[in-house]
């Protein structure tokens, strides 16, 4: 389409627009429907005309291009066919509903139904004003007879109660000749209130009463009544109709003074009272639309025949416009769209081939135009973003990995939890420490998996301090089981909430100080040893020797019974005594465990060395000793101690000490899943009653033992020598498959080795 031929197109709809609604306006405007409707009709006739000239000419090129099979020509047709459909087709609803609509209108309008309620309504708002008033009229004549019967010196005095009793707008009194005595309401505060004129005050003289409507300023309709003051006292519960009719009124001149006025008793002027009331704004407001109404229906009535007719052709020439403006804009936007419609075709498929060329923008402002442009921007951030996601994959992926070298090389043990608790994240040292592979319990519930681990910390952490929940930080005790092992651990857990994401999440980091744990109890019982090793030890030697004394003296002095019963004492303190030095030394020693001298030693070979001093005893001892192991560094005096300690153990557990067997085992000891050796074993095995349930948690404490005996303090010995050896020891109990305990094991890992 040529560009002279869409400005002739614009400036037609804007000319049939401007037309059309003159001609709409001039059916509803009678004057400027007699001077300009035929004119107006004609020109909008002829516009029309060209309008369909105009789609001609449009449809006919279009059909050109359709004959020459054009590139685009089958978009452009269903974009010109669905426009002009969707413009012409409400066109034509809307006006056969409107036509259907405008023989009904005018036929309702003038229903001889809506006639006769017209009438009906004006004579019944005609009777509510009448009613209105008479009601008004009363009501003076009432005041009227109450203000007689006072003294007229009180009549300005009570004219306000009076006019607020009866919820009056104004009250007002005079003389028939127009002078005010007194008034209340609105009036009373202007300087010059409106008296009533002498020809209505005459009217109620000469009719007995004055009633009527007043139309104020703003809108606002008054009703007023005037009525006759009575000179004559009636009594109390006299009629209405013994009031002095108009005819022969007795009226009094009146003096007037500070206090008001009052009576001469001489024939004068006659005295008026005038009230007034608003009428109800609805009621006034309603009576003037009914009376509009009625005065436009009897104009109606008399162009009746001639709407029809009018806003037939109006409505006919509004749709014929409409349908070809409609058809020729639709060709005309059609085309203007699919133009960059191809282009964005062409572009959106070298897009989906990855290439991101941008394409040739519109130098209009539509919207298609912007979807070109937003399209370019498109492209511009795809690739970008492509260049970025690379890029932030990379960064990602060393982030991923550094995080998790971090964890995986961490002592402590992780675990990130969702706020209902399920297991989000983990690290190999917190499975390590629980001895629970968590990895395979992601998304599982914590209490589910570690009921005992989580409540201590759970109970904590969901105390809220001042709105909020602060980190914190719990020691507890937790039971790990390995196979059929079952070790008590003491853990050190720090708590505190973690954003993941949009939800709120928890942070767990915990460590095993189990072995600070034993640190401190060794540190404690030791100091009770030097304690006992000081208060004790020094009055056994006085007590010994005073007891070996006491039996020289007297051995020679008594017989018989007595020399029996002093022999048996004596040797019992004597017993007793040397039992207690023993328990001291015992408990000096293990106070005084110093930091060991370290030296180069086979351990094969140091164990086939202190053994051989029990060999030639009755006790079976079995070694399984392996020289090849790598060398260690330690004391060879504190682990003399220790193998003494073990075998000695050994053999005082078991009951039979001709079934008694002990097996001692040397062996390389292997990092968890790989070949590389990370120390030296020691393993003790015996084959007596085994380890009780009670003694078996405490083991390495000092002071548990179940020998009567024996102080305890054998296996705290061995812990602490062995942990001055960088090493670590346990002992568990071997049972079979029924759980009958075949005895206990010791088993002692050396890590630190020779270079």
């Amino acid at each position: 389409m040529s560009k002279y031929l869409r400005l002739a197109l614009l400036i037609m709809v804007g000319v049939s627009c401007i037309l059309l609604f003159l001609l709409v306006n001039a059916s509803r405007n009678s004057g400027f429907f007699e001077k300009y409707y035929q004119l107006l009709l004609w020109v909008n006739t002829g516009v029309a005309a060209i309008f369909l000239g105009l789609v001609a000419v449009l449809l006919t090129r279009l059909y050109q291009r359709a004959r020459k099979k054009r590139y685009g020509v089958k978009i452009l047709s269903k974009f010109a066919f669905a426009l002009g459909l969707a413009g012409v087709l409400p066109g034509v609803l809307i006006f056969l509903v409107s036509v259907q609509f405008l023989y009904g209108s005018v036929d309702s309008w003038f229903d001889r139904k809506v006639e006769r309620a017209l009438d009906s309504g004006l004579t019944l708002g005609r009777e509510v004003l009448e009613n209105y008033q008479f009601s008004l009229l009363n009501r003076a004549r009432n005041l009227a007879v109450e203000l007689a019967e006072s003294p007229p010196a009180e009549w300005v005095s009570r004219l306000d109660s009076l006019r607020e009793r009866e919820n009056l707008s104004e009250a007002m009194i005079v003389t028939s000749r127009g002078r005010l005595i007194g008034v209340s309401g609105a009036s009373f505060n202007t300087l010059a209130p409106v008296v009533p004129s002498i020809r209505n005050l005459q009217t109620a003289r000469s009719e007995g009463h004055w009633e009527g409507l007043e139309e104020k300023e703003g809108g606002t309709i008054q009703a007023k009544a005037i009525v006759l003051i009575p000179t004559v006292e009636l009594p109390a519960a006299a009629p209405l109709s013994l009031l002095p009719n108009a005819g022969s009124p007795r009226s009094e001149r009146f003096t007037f003074n500070r206090n008001g006025f009052e009576s001469s008793n001489q024939t004068g002027e006659a005295v008026f009272l005038e009230v007034v009331d608003n009428i109800p704004p609805s009621l006034a407001h309603n009576s003037e639309v009914l009376m509009n109404g009625y005065r436009d229906y009897q104009e109606m009535v008399l162009a009746r025949g001639g709407l029809r007719s009018i806003y037939l052709i109006t409505l006919t020439l509004v749709l014929l416009m409409s349908m070809f403006a409609a058809i020729a804009l639709s060709v005309i936007i059609a085309t203007r769209i699919t133009k960059p419609l191809m282009i964005l075709l062409e572009g959106t498929r070298r897009l989906g081939s990855g290439h991101y060329d941008l394409l040739p923008e519109s130098k209009t402002n539509d919207e298609v135009s912007e979807l070109t442009r937003s399209f370019n921007i498109m492209t511009t951030q795809l690739a970008d973003a492509r260049r970025d996601i690379e890029k932030r994959g990379e960064e990602l992926e060393q982030a991923k990995d550094y995080l998790e070298s971090i964890l995986t090389k961490m002592s402590s043990g992780v675990i990130v939890a969702d706020e209902w608790w399920n297991i989000v994240s983990v690290n190999a040292s917190a499975s390590s420490i629980l001895k629970i592979d968590l990895a395979a319990y992601l998304g599982e519930p914590l209490q589910d998996v570690l009921p005992d681990f989580i409540e201590p910390i759970r109970q904590e952490i969901g105390k809220p301090v001042n709105g909020k929940y602060p980190d914190v930080s719990v020691q507890s005790e937790f039971v790990v089981k390995s196979g059929k092992k079952h070790q008590r651990i003491f853990l050190f857990t720090r708590g505190s909430t973690l954003s993941l994401g949009s939800r709120e999440g928890y942070l767990l980091l915990f460590d095993d100080i189990s072995s600070l744990a034993a640190a401190q109890r060794t540190e404690a019982w030791a100091e009770v040893a030097r304690r006992l090793a000081h208060e004790i030890k020094n009055p056994l030697t006085p007590i010994q020797l005073a007891a070996e004394r006491l039996q020289m003296k007297l051995e020679t002095k008594v017989f018989g019974k007595d020399e029996e019963i002093l022999q048996k004492a004596t040797r019992t303190i004597v017993n007793q005594v040397t039992a207690m030095k023993q328990m001291v030394d015992d408990f000096r020693l293990y106070a005084k465990i110093g930091s060991p001298r370290f030296e180069e030693i086979n351990l094969a070979e140091f164990v086939q060395e202190v053994t051989n001093l029990y060999l030639a005893g009755d006790i079976h001892l079995h070694l399984d000793l392996d020289s090849t192991v790598p060398l260690i560094e330690a004391d060879a005096n504190m682990l003399r101690q220790v193998l003494h300690n073990l075998i000695s153990n050994a053999m005082e557990a078991a009951p039979d000490k001709e079934a008694m067997r002990v097996e001692i085992r040397v062996a390389r000891e292997y990092e968890l899943g790989t070949n590389v050796v990370d120390g030296v074993k020691l393993e003790v095995i015996d084959n007596g009653p085994g380890f009780a349930a009670q003694i078996l948690e405490h083991a390495f404490e000092p002071y548990v033992t179940t020998k009567t005996s024996g102080t305890g303090l054998g296996l705290p010995m061995i812990k602490k020598i062995v942990a001055e050896h960088r090493g670590t020891v346990g002992v568990e109990n071997i049972v079979d498959e029924q759980g009958q305990i075949l005895g206990a094991r010791i088993t002692i890992i050396f890590r630190q080795l020779a270079n």
